[in-house]
């Protein structure tokens, strides 16, 4: 089996009607399997996925588990030689998981790898960038003054995504990972319920030796977010920050305290 993909879904009945279309439809060359782990959506999903599309692995969860837990437990049986990590509201184009495959094959030191997310506008998304630490952190917030004037945050800011490179992490939205950096691993950490958790995935693979990689010759279309459309927005940022929070302590300890009192100053915390 060349690739095992999971699809983590909460209440995104029609985007992942459309999603799965758009990987049967796509997809030649390879074999794959799909799993659709269920977050106890209550808008029909599981029922729609049973019905429209039986070969489907469908896991089907009591509670939200979160997005971390969810993969885990897809990737638990999975049988590939890679794993995709894709959204409900993401439609692949032809041919993008073979490429990638074809990519991952090509390049056996490379660990983890993503590639272009454009949005229904047609603009292309933030998907891959530097780890993060406090002066990224503050540098994304007011560095947009100095970008064009300096370059550190022109290569911050600024970055070409129509060009493949080497990179600390990729977006969670579509993601592949080796079985074997996966499990060398042990997957991902689930005390991210949603958040941080593909930046922690990447982190702890290339501490292993595995390189990360933007791949600019495949895309996918993402509509962003679907799942979490109808959570307040300000339960949303609560989630981000205690995610934030949380990679900061596991991985950069002496600046967490610092974020911590920039976050209340702030009063986002």
């Amino acid at each position: 089996m060349h690739l095992s993909i999971s699809i983590v879904n909460y209440n995104s009945k029609n985007f992942l009607r459309n999603c799965l279309k758009s990987i049967f439809e796509n997809t030649s060359r390879i074999d794959y399997e799909i799993f659709v782990v269920d977050n106890a959506s209550s808008d029909g999903s599981v029922e729609m996925v049973k019905s429209e599309f039986p070969q489907v692995k469908l896991i089907r969860n009591k509670e939200n588990v979160g997005f971390s837990k969810a993969n885990n437990k897809a990737f638990e049986n999975a049988t590939g030689e890679y794993f995709l990590l894709l959204n409900p509201d993401c439609l692949v184009e032809e041919d993008t998981l073979y490429k990638m495959v074809h990519f991952m094959n090509k390049y056996p030191k490379v660990g983890v790898a993503g590639c272009k997310i454009v949005n229904p506008n047609g603009r292309i998304e933030f998907s891959a960038n530097r780890f993060p630490n406090l002066f990224t952190e503050l540098s994304l917030k007011f560095g947009k003054k100095l970008a064009g004037s300096n370059g550190y945050f022109d290569r911050l800011l600024k970055w070409n995504y129509n060009k493949s490179r080497e990179v600390d992490w990729v977006s969670g939205a579509f993601l592949i990972i080796r079985s074997k950096a996966y499990r060398e691993v042990r997957g991902m950490d689930e005390n991210y319920f949603l958040y941080f958790e593909e930046i922690d995935l990447c982190k702890r693979v290339k501490k292993r030796g595995w390189k990360i990689y933007y791949n600019s010759n495949c895309e996918i279309l993402h509509a962003h977010g679907r799942s979490m459309a109808t959570v307040a927005e300000e339960k949303i940022s609560n989630i981000y920050r205690v995610n934030q929070l949380y990679y900061y302590q596991k991985h950069n300890p002496f600046q967490h305290p610092l974020l911590k009192l920039y976050l209340k100053l702030r009063g986002l915390i």
